[in-house]
């Protein structure tokens, strides 16, 4: 959505307008937006989403066999998700280290499934926009640690883990504060004992989390430290080439394999020996490794801003730039830097080839609703059998998959498994379909006098799911409840939708409601049907007409005994 279209909210939070777009990203836009008062210019930063990006997404969802309240409700569950952003940001609000969130509107469509959320920030500039200007020195880098740790130590108090630390996510003030944003990934440590969700951004990500091992807060200082590596390392992570060798996207596999797996880190290019020591420290692949607190490492950070020089290097505003360094330090740099390359060489060369293929299982799945598929996987080559296989669903609204890699049919749809070992991966189609295509046996319309009821015989195609078990609900229940059984009983006149549902397919017919007339009813034992009393100006000798020609003539006339429509459904 563009800036139009929500300038139609204007003016915003009751006296702000957008002048212009500032960023983009998966989950929305940002703008910049302003006020205006006694000649005062305030900006603040609008950060806007919609849910779902667009209506084809719905109509997508539905054509899978997905009813509209199936995909009221996945959405909504989207929309809160986004939401539980806002809840941690209000608890961290006020804090110099974490961006201030100020408001937010949530506003439902009233024509469509869907939610437009404004979220109301304070201005900042991003850190990648810095970087992309000029070098740090050393001491912003160390300025930048020192204000992280302070927000992370906050999050440690309120028992969040932010799992997405990465230079996107930084942001710096006027004044020159760094800030952590975008808790958008973040989550509590207590639901993180059971979930192991795989979150985050695998460049920055802590090798725990991309293994699905139990993790603790020690992850948001493992990405710290590679962000802070990145700064000194010429913009580059860990293992890639050196600047100004350009980087394939085999390099970044590489470079992401050798990291992941707890190959020791090198020093980075530039930065004091003293501040290496520190960032390799937090960057350490076994967490009991690390900084057991953000608190410890800032402690660390402080003392070479603000204590004793380093007795090697104990100029701070020293440029991280390389044409800075001394002729020894360059030399001892590609030393180094010539062993690791030497010591990869060599460990390359005892490492039997690579995985070529994870077999088991089709390139496509199909799988009805309910049920369980558990594939005998097997890796390619053999020799690699005992390699740990990793699974992720791309949806698990739709399917799950445990650790084992048996998948779990939810609801229909397509989406996609993603198979891993090592550096390679494999990823699955997987549809799950309805059990039951067809609900027959019972009309589109149902009709009964208030007080009476009467009973749903549905059969079920195909015959093989013939037992599958079916289920009945109304959505106005002061008008007609239903049994489990499919008896209907009529509670007062009007119309509301019922909903029968078996083996994931669903259909919905209307229930008619009408009130008796005790003096001139005339009710028939076969159908169970009861002559209404006529609408104003009707004819007042139907009601001495037999009860079934009343009735047949009366549905042909523009439906005079009903005259409220119909509801719609969803």
């Amino acid at each position: 959505m563009d800036a139009n279209y929500y300038k139609k909210y204007e003016p915003l939070f009751g006296a702000w307008y957008i002048t212009k777009q500032i960023g983009e990203g998966s989950y929305g836009r940002v703008y910049i937006i302003e006020r205006h008062e006694l000649g005062q210019t305030y900006r603040s930063a609008l950060k806007a989403i919609t849910v779902p990006g667009s209506q084809d997404e719905i109509k997508s969802a539905m054509s899978d066999g997905m009813t509209r309240e199936d995909v009221t409700g996945y959405y909504k569950n989207v929309a809160n998700n986004i939401i539980s952003e806002f809840i941690l940001m209000s608890k961290l609000k006020g804090n110099s280290h974490i961006v201030s969130y100020e408001d937010h509107i949530i506003i439902e469509h009233e024509d469509d499934i869907g939610w437009d959320i404004l979220i109301r920030m304070e201005l900042l500039t991003p850190l990648i926009e810095l970087t992309a200007q000029s070098q740090m020195k050393e001491s912003e880098v160390i300025k930048l640690g020192v204000d992280l740790c302070k927000a992370l130590e906050l999050c440690r108090r309120y028992d969040i883990i932010h799992r997405d630390i990465k230079p996107e996510n930084i942001f710096i003030s006027a004044n020159g504060d760094y800030k952590i944003g975008d808790f958008g990934v973040a989550k509590t440590i207590e639901k993180t004992k059971m979930g192991l969700s795989r979150k985050g951004t695998y460049l920055y990500m802590a090798p725990e989390i991309y293994s699905s091992r139990p993790y603790g807060p020690t992850v948001d200082i493992y990405s710290l430290g590679i962000v802070m590596y990145k700064l000194l390392n010429e913009n580059r992570l860990p293992f890639l080439p050196e600047y100004p060798k350009p980087i394939a996207p085999v390099d970044k596999e590489e470079a992401l394999y050798k990291r992941l797996k707890g190959m020791d880190i090198p020093e980075p290019k530039n930065g004091s020996r003293r501040l290496s020591r520190i960032v390799l420290k937090a960057c350490a692949y076994k967490p009991e490794d690390r900084y057991s607190s953000a608190e410890e490492m800032r402690r660390d950070l402080e003392n070479m801003l603000y204590g004793a020089a380093d007795s090697e290097e104990s100029d701070l505003d020293k440029s991280v730039n390389p044409k800075s360094k001394s002729a020894l330090r360059q030399k001892a740099v590609a030393v180094m830097s010539a062993a690791v390359l030497i010591a990869g060489i060599a460990a390359a060369a005892l490492i039997p080839g690579e995985i070529t293929d994870i077999t088991g299982i089709d390139n496509s799945e199909e799988i009805y609703i309910g049920e369980t598929l558990s594939p005998e996987y097997q890796i390619k080559p053999a020799r690699f059998a005992d390699e740990k296989l990793l699974f992720e669903s791309g949806d698990n609204d739709i399917f799950t998959v445990d650790q084992n890699g048996s998948i779990t049919a939810n609801e229909p749809g397509s989406s996609t498994l993603e198979i891993s070992a090592g550096d390679y991966s494999r990823q699955i189609s997987v549809t799950v379909v309805p059990k039951v295509t067809e609900i027959t046996g019972v009309k589109d319309s149902v009709k009964l006098a208030a007080g009476s009821s009467r009973s749903l015989s549905p059969k079920l195609s195909p015959e093989k799911f013939a037992d599958e078990q079916i289920r009945y609900s109304v959505k106005d229940k002061s008008v007609a409840t239903v049994s489990s059984k499919g008896k209907i009983k009529g509670k007062k006149s009007g119309k509301t939708k019922l909903t029968i549902s078996a083996g994931g397919c669903s259909r919905v017919i209307t229930v008619t409601v009408y009130n008796k007339v005790s003096e001139n009813k005339t009710e028939s034992s076969e159908t169970n049907t009861y002559v209404p009393t006529p609408a104003a100006g009707g004819n007042s000798s139907n009601n001495s007409s037999n009860g079934n020609s009343n009735s047949n003539s009366n549905n042909s006339n523009g439906n005079g005994y009903f005259s409220n429509g119909d509801d719609e459904y969803f």
